[in-house]
């Protein structure tokens, strides 16, 4: 039987989240309390589980649900989140995810090289709840801010129309989704 912590614990532990949303992820207190009650509603692992992650675990996969709407537009790395088919499974080999994604790392690096820069440098894949965390550094900081910006700009543009395409894809998302394999990419920029 799995012991649910006293109240007290509870209260510091989600206080702890909400100080690393402000601090680190540079969110509003009105959108860490919004984004927190909808993250114990929906998506949180059930049981004492979640209380032996770490705060600053639990609010990068509030960030990465896209929770938390104010973080900055521009930064020096380029956060690629990977989400999973199932919200609550946890990737057992996250490095799969760099692997299946070879082709776009590929293609952002090479969009970052033609904006003036010298590529990325592939950080290691991240698992949480839902999703795999990808980061990439640009080996190039003189400029990056700008470059990243235009970098987002693309692959969102790209998404976008991926989007569309997914739908006369149908078969092949059908094939993935039964493999597990299904992966969607948000981008987001963080501050260094």
């Amino acid at each position: 039987m799995i012991e649910t912590p006293p109240p007290a614990y509870v209260e510091a532990y989600w206080d702890d989240v909400a100080d690393e949303l402000k601090s680190v992820h540079h969110a509003k207190a009105a959108e860490v309390k919004a984004a927190i009650a909808k993250y114990r509603e929906h998506m949180q692992p059930a049981g004492q589980t979640l209380y032996n992650r770490s705060p600053e675990s639990v609010a990068k996969s509030i960030v990465a649900h896209g929770l938390i709407p104010s973080l900055p537009a521009v930064g020096t790395k380029l956060q690629l989140t990977f989400t999973l088919t199932d919200p609550k499974k946890v990737a057992a080999n996250p490095e799969l995810a760099a692997e299946t994604t070879c082709k776009l790392i590929a293609a952002l690096d090479r969009l970052e090289r033609a904006f003036g820069g010298e590529g990325f440098e592939v950080g290691t894949p991240e698992p949480l709840p839902g999703l795999v965390l990808l980061v990439l550094t640009p080996v190039q900081a003189l400029g990056a801010v700008d470059r990243l910006t235009k970098v987002a700009a693309e692959l969102d543009k790209a998404s976008r129309q991926l989007t569309k395409a997914d739908k006369e894809l149908k078969a092949e998302t059908s094939r993935r989704e039964k493999d597990g394999e299904r992966v969607t990419a948000a981008v987001m920029c963080q501050a260094a």
